[in-house]
């Protein structure tokens, strides 16, 4: 797994650095990304910001009877954007989907305010601005699902992305541990990801009883009276571990080597001081 660091902010040249991210925390973000909506001005504002939602997830997530209302008050609309792909989108963005939908056929068919259809755009800034609403209720996904979502080739929404990337809304990388392929993630939505990977990876650190440091430090150090070790070579291996701690010279001698050592000899210590391996 990637070094994983704690900051506030990224940039492009880090995103690829947050590969691997945590899979159960991607999940809880792409839960918590996706809209909810228990009425229907709610559900307006769901299209009003993420630009559209698929009928299917509509019919899913149980909307229709909100869907139904926002259609007969002339607040959403369907667009039919394939044979078999229905969108629902709010009636103030609709200039945008006829931009880059424009032989597509609205229902119900209704007077568009005035004030609405005033507003003008490219092609490539509508489609950047549908997905990027998109990209704000998705969590990391790939652009051939986005693609596949939307009904646009797959180079024309690769595009798009890359004009989001150079603005700072979107990364991308392969951030799932199980997926190798590129996904692309929005910016706070990638740093939400990137938190709960912290927070996992501290809760899954968590520090032993007193109690079971010193069993581990006794046999660590061979402490026991059934594991000390024994002869003139095992000195060296005990003052490697020893390295850098600070005792009176009479201590070494009759209290800390013989703790370690069942037949320690004092003269085994004048060897390796005099031999320049110890000082």
């Amino acid at each position: 797994m990637n070094t994983i660091r704690n900051r506030s902010w990224l940039d492009l040249g880090d995103a690829s650095d947050l590969s691997k991210l945590d899979i159960e925390a991607i999940k809880r973000v792409k839960v918590e990304a996706w809209p909810q909506a228990q009425i229907p001005d709610e559900l307006h504002d769901v299209l009003s910001i993420h630009g559209f939602i698929l009928e299917e997830e509509g019919q899913k997530n149980q909307w229709d009877p909100f869907f139904t209302q926002l259609v007969s008050e002339s607040r959403a609309a369907k667009l039919q954007a394939g044979p078999n792909r229905a969108l629902w989108i709010a009636t103030k963005r609709i200039p945008l989907f006829q931009t880059v939908f424009p032989d597509t056929q609205l229902y119900p068919v209704f007077e568009i305010p005035h004030s609405i259809m005033q507003e003008k755009f490219s092609f490539e800034d509508a489609l950047k601005e549908i997905i990027r609403g998109q990209l704000e209720a998705l969590g990391p996904v790939q652009a051939e699902q986005l693609t596949q979502d939307i009904g646009m080739p797959l180079n024309k929404t690769k595009q798009a992305l890359l004009t989001l990337e150079t603005e700072g809304f979107v990364f991308r990388g392969n951030f799932a541990p199980d997926l190798r392929a590129e996904e692309w993630c929005e910016r706070r939505l990638l740093q939400r990801i990137h938190k709960y990977t912290i927070d996992s990876l501290r809760q899954s650190i968590e520090p032993v009883r007193p109690q079971d440091f010193m069993q581990f430090l006794f046999a660590y150090h061979h402490m026991r009276a059934d594991d000390k070790q024994t002869g003139p070579d095992t000195l060296q291996k005990v003052l490697d571990q020893l390295e850098g701690i600070e005792a009176p010279a009479v201590a070494w001698e009759s209290d800390i080597l013989p703790a370690r050592i069942a037949d320690y000899d004092p003269s085994w210590l004048d060897v390796l001081c005099m031999s320049g391996k110890i000082a």
